[in-house]
């Protein structure tokens, strides 16, 4: 007669669980950001929609197959372990295949992408719903403890992802989450010692790509449309509110009357323009950021642009710009003599951007 395997203790269930729920919103939350990037941000909400169906499925599965509980600590720590190597393959995944969902419908290959993304994101959702699941399953009369070791690891990793994405970037906050599930696998099993080695490579791994891989905007967005003109990437960094990225052109080839010089001139101005380079965020939101040496004759063009027009209305006004970019309006009310200037921007590194790096520029 087999001997019935061991009952996973209440201890086990708990830690097991919190390291679970922390991996699967630190997850959900940093994937959402990559998505905002890669593709655009309506479809950031991609995460969200294919960890629901992770993790119903997961239920469901486990309904119709009870057998499935018949060793617990077996499939929980495995569950825990797919779930951390589907992390890496996720990272791997998107940033390797390209996904335009602009041209689902026109390309079939873009179709078959989608479907892809659905099937790898599902995978790591999928893994950590049957390791929670499961172990709630196996203990329903601890269920409001088993909850409340759920809602704090899944509030934890709510309280982390934003100063992780700050410190270290988004690929690697989300690979974090591998850990995450390794830690879970050791957890919930009773051969621990096996188990962390395992375990520990499986994280390895995910991290190593999470630190190693780069991702590249849909063809639709601006940077990609730039850079594919001949502009060069010469800074990026990732933001909890987006990827902020700055491109660059030749002085010698760039036509200084492209930009915003390129619609709003009026026809009858044929004075020089400045040249620029461009910062993106997400992708796509691109604001100028126009070279000024300290000269208001190199302004001059802001005087014969739409941009002159709320100091048609008042002159010499006290001015404030909400959202700074580039410092285009900056620029223009320094050119039209504004008394004072206040600038409010919501991301800071553009702001450092601004007095830092490309202060001289």
């Amino acid at each position: 007669m087999t001997p019935s395997p061991p009952p996973l203790s209440p201890r086990a269930a708990s830690a097991g669980i919190f390291a679970a729920a922390l991996g699967v919103l630190l997850l959900e939350v940093a994937l959402t950001r990559i998505f905002s990037f890669t593709i655009w941000y309506h479809f950031a909400y991609l995460t969200i929609s294919v960890a629901l169906l992770g993790f119903g499925a997961a239920g469901s599965m486990l309904a119709a197959f009870p057998g499935l509980l018949a060793d617990p600590s077996k499939l929980l720590r495995r569950a825990c372990l797919v779930a951390a190597l589907g992390v890496g393959l996720v990272l791997g995944v998107v940033s390797l295949i390209p996904l335009d969902p602009l041209s689902v419908l026109k390309e079939q290959r873009q179709l078959l992408n989608l479907i892809i993304y659905y099937v790898v994101v599902t995978i790591p959702f999928f893994a950590s719903g049957l390791a929670i699941a499961g172990a709630i399953a196996m203990a329903p009369e601890r269920v409001s403890r088993l909850y409340f070791w759920d809602l704090l690891g899944a509030g934890c990793a709510c309280l982390l992802v934003v100063p992780l994405i700050w410190r270290l970037g988004t690929p690697v906050t989300v690979s974090l989450a591998a850990i995450a599930f390794a830690v879970g696998a050791v957890c919930f099993s009773t051969a621990r010692g096996t188990t962390a080695l395992v375990a520990a490579a499986v994280a390895a791994i995910s991290v190593l790509i999470g630190s190693q891989v780069d991702f590249t905007p849909g063809k639709n967005k601006f940077i990609s449309i730039h850079m594919a003109t001949g502009a060069s990437p010469i800074f990026h960094r990732w933001t909890p509110i987006n990827r902020v990225d700055a491109v660059a052109w030749d002085e010698t080839k760039q036509d200084a009357k492209t930009g915003y010089r390129s619609w709003g001139d009026s026809k009858k101005y044929a004075g020089p323009g400045q040249h620029f380079r461009m910062i993106g965020y997400d992708g796509d939101s691109c604001a100028s950021m126009y070279r000024w040496s300290g000269d208001k004759k190199e302004l001059e063009w802001f005087h014969h642009h739409v941009f002159k027009a709320p100091y048609v209305v008042k002159e010499k006004p006290s001015v404030l710009i909400i959202g700074v970019g580039g410092g285009t309006d900056i620029l223009n009310a320094v050119s039209n003599d504004a008394k004072s200037i206040v600038g409010v921007e919501l991301n800071p590194i553009t702001v450092e951007l601004g007095k830092g790096p490309y202060a001289e520029y």
